[in-house]
């Protein structure tokens, strides 16, 4: 008997004894990135926000463009979303430190295009809310 049919008879009877299917050992699944991977909380508080305020986010861009007058688009947000090429950007932070008050859940969102913040969201992710606040507000 040569090597490789020694070698391919036990790859046929290693999983036979096991009681696996030859094909059992090679399958590999890719475990799902929301299960696996935890997000952080700064990131799950914007996420939160992305996901709750699309409205109000979509409201904010169109006036953000009309007031700068630099809607050459016509004012429509997914024509900016995929033609512009300003910036834009997302911050949370912890209004407080976690002490006397457990600030672990409690964060500041803002929202930015090209340096002008024209979105500021309280967010208590235990609580899974999201909360507008005037400009200049805290919180």
């Amino acid at each position: 008997m040569n090597r490789r049919r020694l070698i391919r008879f036990v790859s046929l009877l290693i999983p036979a004894v096991l009681g696996l299917r030859p094909t059992a050992l090679s399958q590999v699944s890719d475990p799902p990135l929301r299960e696996e991977f935890d997000l952080s909380p700064h990131g799950e508080a914007i996420s939160l926000v992305i996901e709750s305020q699309k409205a109000h986010i979509e409201k904010v861009e169109s006036e953000h463009f009309r007031v700068t007058r630099t809607d050459r688009l016509s004012g429509i947000s997914r024509e900016h979303w995929w033609h512009d090429t300003i910036e834009r950007s997302w911050s949370a932070s912890r209004p407080f430190a976690p002490g006397v008050i457990d600030s672990t859940h409690y964060f500041i969102v803002s929202y930015r295009i090209a340096y002008a913040e024209v979105g500021r969201w309280s967010v208590d992710t235990r609580k899974r809310t999201a909360r507008l606040l005037k400009k200049g507000a805290v919180m």
